[in-house]
C-alpha cells in the first residue's frame, strides 16, 4: 500500500487544493495517472526524480508532492521535507518504466 499527497491547481494557483490518496502499488499509482490524461501523445505528464506531475481531463494540475509506504517516504520533491528531495531506487525504476509507457504507448485495438 502506498499513499501519496498531492496538490491539484488550477494554473492561477489560487484555487490549490493539498489532498491524499492511496493506492495498492506504483503501477496503480501510474494507472491513474495515465488515466486520466486524455492525450498520451500530449506534453501533460512529466517523470523525474524531482517532478511526477499530470493534468485532469478539466486541465486541473496535479502534483504528486511525497509517495510514502509502510517504511516511510520512497519520493519527495522537497516541498514539505523542507526542500530534501529524495526518490529511492524502486521510485527511479517505476520512473523509467512510467517514461517508457509515455514514449511508447500501447493500445488495445480490437
Amino acid at each position: 500500500m502506498i499513499t501519496i499527497e498531492y496538490e491539484r491547481y488550477w494554473n492561477d494557483y489560487t484555487r490549490q487544493k493539498k489532498l491524499t490518496k492511496s493506492f495498492t502499488s506504483l503501477s496503480s499509482l501510474a494507472n491513474w495517472l495515465f488515466n486520466m490524461n486524455t492525450d498520451p501523445s500530449s506534453c501533460s505528464l512529466y517523470f523525474g526524480e524531482g517532478l511526477i506531475q499530470s493534468r485532469d481531463e478539466h486541465n486541473w494540475t496535479i502534483w504528486v508532492r511525497i509517495i510514502k509506504n509502510e517504511c516511510g517516504i520512497i519520493f519527495s520533491d522537497g516541498r514539505y521535507t523542507m526542500g530534501q528531495k529524495h526518490c529511492n531506487d524502486t521510485v527511479k525504476e517505476w520512473i523509467v518504466e512510467c517514461m517508457e509507457r509515455k514514449n511508447h504507448p500501447v493500445f488495445n485495438f480490437v
